[in-house]
């Protein structure tokens, strides 16, 4: 996207926290800044947004525990009460000394509780464009995640090369194609729900549907993350995860929940879907 675009995108998420009007908004401490925006990119990606929030009632972490154990995504809430219905904002919570440990990232702090949208305006400025900016390298780097490690947390890539070397799990990376439809998601009778039809998510979950059952999955249903096959036990089949700082989401399906699991690497763009499928080793 064009760096305009971006910033208009960061301008909205702070001008929504500072409006504030439900308990996720108002619970936002400070907002920061990281990858190819802050390197100085012209044309970045997306926007890599870093939230610090707290929740001293435990509301959120309660709304979360009931979403995670209902096998929906524990954070959409609370990103669509950020993002809204923008695209291109990718959103981290509450992983600040991660990332730091990690190194190789720049955090830009934008925002903290009080100050103004003018305050943010002035350090978004303040960062220096640089036609030049590109991605550094990154460790633990796997051939699955090839041109994607700048894309995800270094403790997520270890997690993942080492669950690989003790043949825990399986990983590949294949393509699909951002056209593909399930064969029973037409007016009869949809597959696909949870989503609404112009959302990225539900394209490539339509695309992830499809593709199981060009493998001869018999998908039931799939509501949001979740793939539902009523004839297998558990019929919790698979879970789809959407953007690449999903994947420790991924590990975690495909060690504890479901079959296997899957994490769309690239939502947004014209290129066919990159997905990651992670197996954990000894399944069907």
């Amino acid at each position: 996207m064009k760096r305009i675009d971006a910033t208009r995108k960061i301008e909205d998420l702070v001008r929504r926290v500072i409006e504030g009007g439900n308990f996720y908004l108002d619970a936002v401490d400070e907002i920061s800044l990281f990858g190819s925006y802050v390197a100085g990119s012209e044309a970045p990606n997306d926007v890599d947004v870093l939230i610090r929030h707290s929740d001293p009632t435990g509301e959120i972490h309660a709304e979360q525990a009931r979403r995670f154990f209902a096998h929906r995504s524990h954070t959409t809430p609370f990103e669509q009460a950020l993002r809204g219905r923008q695209r291109g904002v990718s959103i981290l919570f509450n992983q600040h000394d991660e990332l730091e440990r990690q190194g190789g990232f720049d955090l830009k702090v934008i925002w903290r509780r009080g100050e103004s949208l003018d305050t943010v305006r002035h350090r978004i400025d303040a960062i220096q464009i640089d036609p030049a900016a590109g991605s550094a390298p990154r460790d633990y780097s796997l051939p699955a995640l090839a041109g994607f490690e700048s894309r995800t947390v270094l403790a997520d890539r270890q997690r993942l090369a080492e669950l690989t070397a003790d043949r825990r799990i399986t990983v590949r990376r294949f393509k699909l194609d951002r056209s593909l439809i399930p064969r029973g998601d037409g007016k009869r009778r949809r597959i696909v729900t949870g989503y609404s039809g112009t959302s990225p998510r539900r394209t490539a979950m339509n695309a992830v549907v499809a593709h199981l059952e060009q493998q001869g999955v018999p998908v039931t249903y799939s509501h949001r993350s979740m793939v539902i096959v009523r004839d297998y036990d558990p019929p919790r089949y698979a879970t789809v995860e959407h953007g690449s700082l999903r994947l420790g989401a991924t590990i975690d399906s495909a060690l504890w929940r479901t079959r296997r699991s899957y994490c769309v690497l690239n939502l947004t763009g014209r290129g066919p879907f990159a997905v990651i499928e992670t197996k954990r080793c000894g399944r069907a």
